[in-house]
């Protein structure tokens, strides 16, 4: 059980920093790419070299490619946008966890919110997978069109353009389910607990 506790402070404290910096950080990054996006002279004008990513690749754009059609200023808000739902479902999260963490640094892993919580958690995961999925395809299907994709990319040897997009991540949908799933264990151990109790 002691093991249990200092493995569950440790993970809190973890948790409190990356829940801090994770605020300062995206409202620094929050506050760069508005003042980019609508201040007047730093908006209007984007200058050196742009990229524009497709995946795992990045395309380095010519010189007024990044000014065709807005595109900047699209990527720039869907940018703000994508950043403000990882923000909000992240610090959601960590805060669920740190609720799940304290009952077993108190040493009683089986608490009744415990169960509730870690349910909680995984609505969280399933809820930002798709929230994450569709507002990142959104987003993409934004930029591309503000750029103006099919043409940027047609040539000789490429006559076609056709963009996939992932509306939900598979792999963080199976861990919410997974954890969901968890949550029954951690009721059935609350119900022991309790009957435990009571024969005390």
């Amino acid at each position: 059980m002691e093991k249990i506790k200092n493995i569950a402070s440790f993970l809190d404290r973890l948790l409190k920093v990356a829940y801090w910096l994770l605020i300062v950080c995206s409202i620094i990054v929050f506050v760069a790419f508005g003042v980019f996006t609508f201040v007047p002279g730093l908006a209007d004008e984007p200058t050196g070299s742009w990229s524009l990513s497709i995946g795992n690749v990045d395309l380095l754009l010519a010189d007024g490619v990044a000014q065709m059609g807005n595109g900047m200023l699209v990527e720039n808000i869907t940018t703000m946008i994508y950043l403000a739902v990882i923000v909000v479902f992240s610090c959601y999260g960590i805060r669920v966890l740190r609720r799940i963490m304290t009952p077993m640094i108190a040493g009683k892993p089986f608490d009744g919110t415990v169960s509730g919580d870690v349910k909680k958690l995984s609505y969280t995961l399933i809820a930002g997978s798709i929230a994450y999925g569709v507002v990142g395809s959104v987003a993409n299907a934004l930029t591309y069109a503000a750029f103006d994709l099919n043409n940027l990319l047609l040539s000789e040897k490429i006559v076609g353009v056709t963009v996939d997009f992932e509306l939900v991540d598979v792999k963080t949908l199976l861990l919410g389910i997974i954890i969901y799933m968890l949550s029954y264990v951690f009721a059935y151990g609350e119900k022991l607990q309790q009957q435990d109790d009571e024969t005390l």
